[in-house]
């Protein structure tokens, strides 16, 4: 039971230990402070290349921000369970920190419907 409002509940604890093992390998641990405001949050901010980026782990959900960019677990699979949504998220955040995109290799994201779309649109099939 989660009773003390200074402590994370067990979905933020989980996640809070998964993410600092993806951020310690990225030698960017910091630690992950309380907001208790509305919505009971911990966060941290880190830099990497050489921007701020803003993680953000609420009582049943988890997102990153980096500037106007929005970083968050989207696909259905992902909300089946705390445990498969933390696991896809420190998956997506531990490739970003590894030069890769947030998606992953069989999702497509806008650009990528765009482009096929276009396609489409002259002729050229894919």
């Amino acid at each position: 039971m989660d009773l003390d409002p200074n402590e994370p509940n067990s979905f933020q604890a989980a996640a809070i230990e998964k993410i600092m093992a993806v951020l310690e390998k990225k030698e960017a641990g910091p630690k992950f402070q309380l907001d208790a405001g509305a919505r009971k949050t911990f966060w941290t901010s880190f830099q990497f290349n050489g921007e701020e980026h803003i993680l953000a782990i609420y009582e049943d959900n988890i997102n990153m921000t980096q500037g106007p960019n929005l970083y968050e677990s989207y696909m259905p699979e992902e909300f089946k369970s705390d445990e498969a949504l933390i696991e896809g998220f420190t998956t997506r955040l531990q490739r970003y920190l590894s030069g890769g995109g947030w998606a992953g290799p069989r999702e497509k994201g806008l650009p990528d419907v765009i482009k096929e779309k276009l396609g489409l649109l002259l002729g050229k099939r894919h």
